[in-house]
């Protein structure tokens, strides 16, 4: 079985949480055993109360990735 670490995910465009009532899509800038760090590259709101910013850097354990690749 393959690593995370081994799946060259770095670079890649994601779209987080898909079906989220806030739509968020980030790169991926890292990766480790333990999940990876995104950067976010664009959010929609739809009016509702939004936590995360484009630009904005975050660590994401791999328990609590569920995304789709866009590239």
């Amino acid at each position: 079985m393959k690593s995370m670490l081994d799946l060259n995910y770095e670079g890649r465009n994601i779209h987080l949480w898909p079906g989220n009532t806030v739509e968020k899509w980030a790169k991926i800038e890292h990766v480790t055993e333990q999940g990876m760090v995104i950067e976010f590259t664009e959010v929609r709101a739809h009016g509702y109360q939004q936590h995360y910013h484009v630009g904005d850097i975050m660590f994401l354990p791999w328990d609590d990735c569920k995304f789709i690749f866009t590239d």
